[in-house]
């Protein structure tokens, strides 16, 4: 009897061991949110503030570069939104462009970068050190012409969307289209197009990159939960999936 209390005892040591570890986990976390919302302040005011409404009563379209983008017919007089190597499609014009993981796109940043130098504004971002090191892109690409920088906070760190974009940093939820739709909905157009957000892995429009390694799962589950999000602040807006694969459903759907 000794012994087994004994036991019963040092099962309950691990477990309020295991609990004070979640605590000071959970305790680092919501530290280092802190820390990176106080970086956030002064630059995203000052870098987006100028955006809010700028899109009152237009369309704006979102590019990424899935494989139905190469049956997308370009709209006339849209806003249009580029991320990562969407600057690479050559039939429309990008009024902006974001990039946020160097890890993907040293080999093509400087492209990136060089593109239309003085018309497109490209929006360079910032991860959380400590958690996605790898994806940082180095200050020194700041200094090109029409670039701005944003931070963005991982799902470790970030549970939900950004109202207020200047506040707080965007939520990245393992896809750069949350952070483009993020400041999409803070200019607030009447509708907006999303293109070549295919949610899967089979390749890209061009049939030349390599193949993507999206995590599916999660980017699906982070647009559903954007819709809520939608609903909630924006209602206002009409979201329209050209072409879905992955999204088919969620929004309303046009084929083209």
């Amino acid at each position: 009897m000794h012994f087994f209390n004994k036991k019963l005892d040092i099962i309950k040591l691990f477990r309020n061991i295991n609990n004070l570890d979640k605590y000071y986990n959970d305790l680092s976390k919501k530290l280092d949110y802190t820390l990176l919302v106080q970086s956030t302040g002064n630059l995203h005011r000052e870098v987006f503030s100028k955006y809010k409404n700028i899109n009152r009563g237009k369309d704006v379209v979102l590019i990424a570069t899935g494989s139905s983008l190469k049956d997308f017919k370009p709209l006339e007089n849209a806003v249009y939104i580029g991320v990562n190597r969407a600057f690479q499609y050559n039939k429309i014009k990008f009024d902006y462009m974001f990039l946020q993981d160097y890890s993907g796109s040293k080999d093509y940043i400087e492209d990136f970068l060089n593109y239309e130098p003085e018309y497109t504004k490209k929006f360079l971002g910032f991860t959380d050190f400590k958690y996605t090191k790898h994806c940082i892109i180095p200050e020194k690409y700041s200094s090109y012409k029409n670039v701005e920088r944003y931070y963005t906070a991982s799902r470790l760190l970030k549970e939900n969307f950004t109202f207020d974009i200047t506040a707080e940093p965007f939520y990245d939820r393992y896809s750069i289209v949350f952070p483009a739709m993020q400041f999409i909905l803070w200019t607030h157009p009447d509708k907006i197009y999303i293109a070549g957000c295919d949610c899967d892995l089979n390749g890209y429009y061009d049939d030349k990159s390599s193949k993507n390694n999206l995590e599916v799962n999660e980017i699906i589950e982070g647009w559903k939960d954007l819709k809520l999000f939608i609903e909630t602040y924006y209602p206002d807006i009409e979201i329209i999936s050209v072409n879905p694969k992955g999204l088919k459903g969620l929004f309303k759907d046009e084929y083209c």
